[in-house]
């Protein structure tokens, strides 16, 4: 697991033009600017609470982040029920912070150095660099680790 930790570390996060659960057309990581911000990438729904704990704790702390939950591509009768259930799950901050991608980007996995087997925590700047990565479930440490990152 460490490899995939300091495979990501100094790489591009790819580009990714996706829609928020409320409508909003999304650039990452252009559109974050010059800031760091956390992107939380949920690999399957299995994972629900362990980016629930994640995002929490950046809420808690006033961290801004993106939520990219990997949710398939199903056909567009499936794709609507599965944004009205996220959107369901959802307080209102997490919502206006979350971009279902429908479809895996091709070499997505690879290129951010992941397994897919837990969350994948980045934080990343506009010009796309990640700058700290933490991977699984939620720990102080963790938690700890990456706040510092954000700044």
């Amino acid at each position: 697991m460490l490899l995939a930790v300091t495979f990501a570390l100094g790489a591009n996060f790819p580009p990714l033009e996706i829609y928020t659960l409320d409508d909003r057309r999304v650039q990452l990581p252009a559109d974050i600017g010059d800031k760091r911000v956390a992107l939380l990438v949920e690999w399957s729904r299995q994972q629900d609470d362990d980016l629930r704990q994640w995002t929490s704790y950046l809420l808690r702390f006033k961290k801004e982040f993106w939520s990219l939950p990997l949710v398939g591509n199903l056909g567009s009768v499936f794709d609507a029920a599965v944004l009205v259930s996220l959107r369901a799950s959802l307080d209102a901050d997490r919502e206006v912070r979350t971009a279902p991608l429908f479809k895996e980007p091709p070499d997505l996995k690879p290129l951010l150095g992941s397994d897919a087997q837990n969350v994948d925590v980045y934080v990343v700047s506009g010009d796309g660099k990640i700058h700290h990565h933490e991977v699984g479930p939620f720990a102080d440490d963790k938690a700890a680790r990456l706040v510092a990152a954000i700044k």
